[in-house]
């Protein structure tokens, strides 16, 4: 017995598989820093937690708020406030239960933050806002059918094609619209887009009721891996002269890459433009707490890029290039 753990220990890849899985039990367990729904107002007033608003059941930033919540809590002193992480709906309903001190921080997509921050779009003006950290890169995702008639798939024109995108709840649409409208009528007709939940689009592309789904999420994403399995979805490249120009000349927009095998089937680099998720909270945030969980976060770097695939490339002391205008937290 002896001999065959020692054996299993020192195999590379198994010591590590092993280890991530250790990882995972000891800082990743759900439940363990999660809650539903919003606190009450008693329990916002309470010094001793502090709320943390992520996404959706299931999504890569409930998943990744749990497990910033869970590294938090293990590591903090403890008489510092306890993390909670609770589920939203998207970037808008984040800010405004934050603004209105419903929640203390939330997971939102940069450019979403920067409009808010600047009073752009459909925002007032909330300079109160405060970057904490920035997370992981939320790559664009252009989803169809794995099928003969698409062996050749033209991504340069959507003209002729039957176009949906996330649903308008979600951060993602924002930067698609924006997108789409500096792409203008000659690459696509913005009225002919319907807007669906990621798993609708999902199912409607199987169903072959359109042609391509355009999605931004961290990855892997539970309604792209089902449409997989269900009817051979596939990823294609989401990258070409025109695509590039708009996306350089965007102060949020880069081009990022969704690694291979990521997805069952995904046998290449998957290459897109990208939008970086933050972690915001605003200038009402208690200081020291702010500066402890910010601190303990960066100091397990190693372990947080283990517990989730979209945290692989994490680093927690860049600064996203478009909230160079911005304040971070404590710099009031």
């Amino acid at each position: 017995m002896n001999r065959f753990n020692k054996n299993i220990f020192m195999h590379p890849r198994l010591s590590g598989v092993i280890f991530s899985a250790a990882l995972f039990l000891f800082y990743g367990v759900p439940g363990f820093a999660y809650a539903q729904s919003l606190p009450e107002q008693d329990e916002i007033n309470n010094s001793a937690v502090f709320t943390l608003a992520t996404g959706r059941p299931g999504s890569t930033h409930a998943q990744v708020g749990e497990i910033l919540c869970n590294v938090y809590n293990r590591q903090r002193d403890p008489n510092s406030p306890l993390c909670r992480s609770i589920y939203s709906p998207g970037g808008r309903q984040q800010l405004a239960d934050m603004l209105s001190n419903k929640v203390h921080m939330a997971i939102i997509q940069s450019d979403v933050v920067a409009a808010a921050y600047m009073g752009k779009k459909q925002f007032k003006t909330n300079d109160q806002l405060r970057v904490l950290l920035p997370l992981h890169d939320q790559v664009m995702a252009a989803v169809i059918k794995d099928s003969a008639a698409n062996s050749r798939f033209d991504i340069t024109s959507m003209l002729s094609k039957r176009v949906t995108i996330t649903d308008s709840i979600r951060d993602g649409r924002f930067t698609l619209r924006r997108l789409f409208a500096t792409m203008g009528p000659s690459y696509i007709n913005e009225n002919n887009i319907v807007e669906m939940t990621p798993a609708d689009q999902a199912q409607a592309i199987c169903d072959d009721r359109f042609d391509i789904g355009f999605m931004i999420l961290g990855h892997p994403n539970g309604a792209i891996q089902q449409g997989i399995h269900d009817c051979e979805l596939k990823l294609v490249p989401f990258d070409f002269p025109k695509l590039r120009a708009v996306v350089e000349s965007s102060r949020y927009l880069n081009m990022g890459k969704i690694p291979k095998d990521t997805y069952t089937g995904q046998m290449a680099i998957i290459s897109a433009p990208s939008v970086a998720a933050l972690l915001v909270t605003t200038d009402r945030f208690n200081h020291e707490t702010g500066l402890a969980f910010i601190n303990i976060l960066r100091d397990n770097q190693s372990i947080l890029r283990r517990l989730h695939r979209s945290l692989v490339d994490l680093d927690l002391n860049r600064r996203p290039t478009l909230v160079r205008h911005m304040k971070l937290f404590g710099q009031d």
